[in-house]
């Protein structure tokens, strides 16, 4: 029933995923309709093989195939002038899908991809997307009567965290009339009235675009990591509830789920699992998800009890989440280290400490974070610019690593000075006022707060000595 992020699938035939709505007291979405239920569930009974198989989905009689051929024509008659989808619950259908089963085509097609070579997975990691205007743009009006505002940046800020996990590349393409001048696939990121949903995979025979639907704006914090668990999808993974082991770790209470949406906890027996099950990956449900009145649907089993209330967050990646992502895409390259000077070592005076950055290896996109007391650095540390000069007059522990765009850090570079006998070092003085220009003479005060320090001046371009 579950598909984790873990199960970042060898084959992708799920084909839309929907996050649900956290508030439990808000009814869940009935977006099931009588006339699609038979078509989801048949669809869904043929998306967990692995095998496509000649002739009809493995697992369909041909009474099923009948029934999803007569049903998908009535769907048909129903289509408005320029429709291009059809939501059946948590699925969007291509038209042309629809029509390929109206015509008793197989089935099989709709999850897998059935072409030798060809992946739901995006070709080197490069995913074109673009901004569907409405309910996105900057004072546009979205579905629900709210002002849009920033919410393009909250999408671009859901994709930076997947492209500092492994070889991603979001592609912003202008919007246009993507039928004809579009590219060949993309992701349609847009505003819906009530669900966040996408497609899993990249679809592999369709051209055009395959739309990643965001209900959840209110808040920019939260609506970041929903992005976040959909872009997860749209790249090719499946909820981690629903991987192969789930019944080792989760109990899911199957009277307690909302009627017609069952089919989120389906268990996939061939999932591909990356890592130990993740009670904390993005992908995960919370534990009353679809619940009736939000009753408990995912009940951690003995010795699990304390991720009950953790799971299902929407705050970060895990380390599974970049793990496994990094094994579909590839693992960024790391950064390269720069050298420093001087050497670790013990010194009498007080010395300069530089990094030697090469422009060949920095490239103008990376950049070099330290601390001067032994701690761990990270991008909140200082950072270091190239020709900065840090002095150092006593003892001290400097530890610094480098981050270049789209790679991973480097080592974290621990460099020790110590000064047996040294003399501390004067601290610098201060100019007041600073420079500028002034009309008449003016006033100016050397200071430095090292009791009894001399301080040498000149005026010009000559060094003080």
């Amino acid at each position: 029933m579950m598909a984790r992020k873990g199960v970042f699938p060898s084959s992708n035939r799920e084909r839309i995923t929907e996050e649900p709505t956290i508030n439990s007291a808000q009814s869940a979405p009935t977006f099931y309709q009588a006339k699609s239920r038979v078509l989801i569930a048949l669809i869904l009974a043929l998306s967990f093989h692995v095998a496509v198989t000649p002739g009809h989905a493995k697992g369909l009689t041909d009474e099923q195939v009948a029934q999803n051929q007569a049903l998908a024509r009535k769907l048909l008659k129903n289509l408005k002038p320029g429709q291009r989808s059809i939501n059946l619950g948590c699925m969007d259908l291509h038209v042309d899908q629809l029509r390929r089963l109206a015509s008793g085509e197989k089935a099989s097609f709709i999850m897998d991809t059935g072409i030798p070579g060809v992946t739901r997975y995006w070709p080197n990691g490069n995913v074109p997307y673009m901004f569907n205007p409405p309910g996105i743009e900057d004072g546009t009006t979205d579905a629900q009567g709210r002002i849009a505002m920033g919410r393009k940046e909250v999408v671009r800020e859901a994709m930076a965290e997947w492209e500092a996990a492994a070889q991603l590349t979001f592609i912003e393409i202008a919007f246009t009339n993507f039928i004809i001048d579009g590219p060949e696939q993309f992701i349609l990121v847009s505003d819906h009235p009530d669900r966040n949903s996408s497609m899993t995979g990249k679809e592999p025979v369709f051209l055009g675009p395959q739309t990643l639907n965001i209900k959840s704006w209110d808040n920019p914090a939260f609506t970041k990591w929903v992005v976040v668990h959909e872009l997860g999808h749209a790249l090719g993974v499946f909820h981690e509830q629903t991987r192969s082991d789930r019944d080792n770790f989760v109990d899911i209470i199957e009277e307690n789920i909302t009627e017609g949406f069952d089919h989120n906890f389906v268990l996939k027996p061939d999932s591909v699992n990356f890592g130990a099950y993740d009670f904390d990956s993005i992908m995960h449900y919370y534990y009353n998800a679809f619940g009736i009145d939000g009753e408990t649907t995912i009940e951690p089993l003995p010795g699990f009890e304390q991720f009950k209330f953790t799971m299902g967050q929407r705050t970060s990646l895990s380390p599974s989440d970049r793990a496994g992502m990094a094994a579909i895409y590839g693992a960024l390259l790391p950064t390269v280290s720069p050298e420093h000077q001087p050497p670790a070592g013990n010194y009498n005076n007080p010395i300069q400490f530089t990094l030697i950055i090469l422009a060949s290896v920095d490239q103008g996109n990376t950049r070099y974070f330290y601390t001067l007391d032994g701690s761990v650095p990270s991008t909140d540390s200082s950072e270091y610019f190239d020709g900065d000069i840090v002095p150092i007059s006593g003892n001290t522990t400097v530890k610094y690593f480098a981050l270049k765009e789209s790679r991973s850090p480097s080592n974290i570079v621990e460099v020790e000075y110590t000064f047996p006998n040294g003399t501390p070092m004067v601290d610098t003085p201060v100019i007041s006022p600073t420079g500028g220009v002034y009309e008449g003479n003016q006033d100016i005060t050397i200071t430095t707060t090292t009791p009894g320090a001399d301080i040498h001046y000149t005026f010009g371009f000559s060094f003080p000595t």
